[in-house]
């Protein structure tokens, strides 16, 4: 991953081959797992190379979106299409508890790896603002067909816990 942030400016989601190309570019949900390692006290566990890194590139990533950069996932995936897809028909989906989740991440592990602008950084207004104007409201984990997928009660559950902290 370290090479791939040398190489590129940033880590990204997917490569262009055999990627779903509705999960190319990058986006801020990279760092999730982390939350783990800092809540069991690991975060030393990680490479500081790849952690300076993922901190280097969340301030841009976060400013970045898929209405005004269509190569940046930050809040929802693109439409798409191709045959590793169902019937040719790749899903767009909805990330709006993993963007708030990663804001938690940049201010716990990313400020102490040279991100200053990451303390306490709040993204859930604009998380709100952004998920009031689709057709199904906070729909984090809803595809575009209706149906769900499970994927979104981890980043929810984990969510809650964090929040559960009074500092945020």
């Amino acid at each position: 991953m370290a090479q791939e942030y040398n190489a590129n400016g940033y880590i990204p989601l997917a490569r262009n081959n055999n990627a779903y190309n509705n999960c190319n570019g990058r986006t801020v949900v990279l760092g999730e797992g982390l939350f783990y390692l800092h809540l069991i006290g690991l975060d030393d566990t990680m490479t500081h190379t790849l952690l300076q890194d993922m901190a280097k590139q969340y301030p841009a990533d976060l400013s970045a979106n898929i209405i005004s950069s269509p190569s940046m996932i930050s809040l929802e995936s693109t439409h798409s299409t191709g045959p590793q897809c169902t019937s040719n028909i790749c899903p767009r989906y909805e990330w709006f508890s993993k963007v708030m989740l990663s804001g938690i991440i940049a201010d716990l592990v990313y400020t102490k790896n040279g991100c200053a602008r990451c303390t306490h950084m709040d993204v859930t207004e604009t998380v709100y603002s952004h998920n009031i104007a689709l057709g199904q409201n906070f729909g984090d984990g809803v595809r575009d067909n209706g149906q769900d997928w499970i994927g979104h009660y981890y980043p929810r559950g984990i969510i809650s816990w964090a929040f559960l902290d009074a500092g945020y």
